[in-house]
């Protein structure tokens, strides 16, 4: 007990340090005076000294340590968590194995319900491969590779890429695959799974499943939500670089798809096989997409607001340090938080001559500081702003503090609310992002949200 209460006041100290020094580096503005390492360095050290002391200590005294700092940290782990960062690849980590022929298309996906993803795959040949994890959450262990699985049996036509998710909402996975069926058409087959959560058992395929038309050559589907309707929607990925988007028009039990160009979400083409995976990778709520274009990875964050539509943004070659991978021809991303570190992790299928690999990339993102979010109690409008913003908040008759802070944690507005709507006047501040801060009067904080200013 004693040597637990001495580790704690030295890591608190080293917390109010190295807090003190950020603190010092923005009232002097010597902030920018600092290389990016040195400044990811510092930011690091404190986020990872606030995760291990946010238990010790209260988060008012927590915040006030920080002080302005916290603000700037606040944003700073918004930057940072659409910077993820990967470890090197690693080639068929943790006891997988290559696949023996030319196409390699994985999944991660938990198929026996123990809390821990496996892995399934597709080879050129329509075999299904299924590597169950034999090991834990956090230290992953596959065993040998089990052909056709769950009364799965070779495809006849070229594979393409599975995707499972619980379409009929009866609490187990099911599975759709893309194939091709030669003569330049591709098709989807579904696999409703008549078995359970943890012991799986697949139907007979269904060609053309829910409305959904053939398209050209492959098809590689995944699913995600994303109109945030509770339901799965397809993006469909194809040979030559087509993205399409099937929206789930049905039902979370009966679903059924349109078959919507990915226009519609403001999607391009890729230049070359694009094999599409989602994930939320920027940690704002919404699906992002990764999918392969060749030997290459691209990124398209998803900028659109929660409950609405997903609009993709401008596309990313090669992100967050992801190299191209040498002598493939096609690259099958998968995501999933392999290490139960609270972060997603990539496993990459690479397809090409001879023998197709797994290669594994850990994401490797320091821990941010977590700050309080929006309160959806907490009414804001407009945003962007241009120079009157509106706050409702039903505080019953309890004094509350507003507050704006800039990118550099500078409080650049600090006023009183006493009513259940306050306006407050932005004219005189510059164009910009700033940090709302809405706290009680013995500094807990209620609601953050940011703000645009642009007048």
């Amino acid at each position: 007990h004693t040597m637990n209460t001495v580790h704690n006041a030295r890591k608190i100290r080293q917390f109010e340090a190295y807090s003190k020094k950020l603190n010092k580096l923005i009232g002097s503005g010597q902030l920018d005076s600092l290389s990016n390492t040195q400044l990811h360095r510092l930011k690091v050290k404190i986020n990872r000294l606030y995760a291990q002391v946010s238990h010790m200590i209260h988060t008012i005294r927590l915040q006030k340590i920080v002080g302005a700092a916290w603000i700037f940290l606040c944003f700073s782990s918004v930057q940072e968590s659409r910077a993820q960062t990967f470890a090197p690849g690693v080639v068929n980590p943790f006891g997988l194995t290559s696949v023996s022929t030319g196409a390699n298309l994985p999944v991660f996906t938990d198929l026996d319900g123990d809390g821990d993803l496996d892995v399934l795959t597709l080879e050129a040949g329509g075999a299904f491969m299924y590597f169950e994890n034999t090991g834990t959450v956090s230290a992953p262990a596959f065993g040998a590779p089990v052909t056709n699985p769950f009364q799965l049996s070779t495809l006849a036509e070229f594979s393409g890429k599975p995707t499972l998710a619980d379409l009929d909402n009866d609490g187990d996975l099911d599975l759709m695959v893309g194939i091709y069926t030669g003569v330049y058409y591709a098709d989807m087959r579904y696999y409703e799974n008549t078995g359970n959560s943890t012991a799986p058992a697949f139907a007979a395929p269904v060609s053309a499943p829910f409305g959904i038309l053939p398209g050209y050559y492959h098809s590689f589907p995944v699913f995600g939500d994303l109109d945030q309707d509770g339901d799965y929607d397809i993006i469909n990925g194809g040979y030559y670089g087509e993205i399409f988007f099937h929206e789930n028009t049905g039902s979370v039990t009966a679903p059924a798809f349109s078959n919507n160009a990915g226009s519609l979400l403001s999607l391009s083409d890729a230049n070359f096989v694009a094999v599409p995976t989602m994930g939320d990778l920027d940690n704002d709520g919404d699906l992002d997409l990764l999918h392969g274009d060749g030997n290459a990875l691209v990124y398209r964050e998803d900028l659109s607001a929660l409950s609405q539509l997903a609009q993709f943004a401008t596309p990313v070659m090669s992100p967050f340090g992801l190299d191209t991978v040498a002598n493939a021809q096609a690259l099958t991303p998968t995501l999933g938080d392999l290490d139960n570190d609270g972060d997603l992790d990539l496993l990459v299928g690479t397809s090409g001559p001879g023998q197709s690999h797994f290669i594994y990339y850990e994401n490797t993102s320091p821990l941010n500081v977590e700050v309080p979010g929006k309160n959806p109690l907490v009414h804001i409008a407009p945003n962007p702003v241009h120079d009157v913003l509106t706050i409702q908040y039903d505080n019953n008759g309890e004094a509350f503090t507003l507050s704006f802070y800039n990118l550099l944690g500078e409080r650049v507005i600090s006023e009183n609310m006493y009513t259940i709507i306050t306006k407050v006047s932005t004219a005189d501040i510059a164009e910009g992002l700033y940090l709302l801060e809405l706290s009680r009067k013995n500094g807990e904080v209620i609601s953050t949200e940011k703000i645009m200013v642009n007048h």
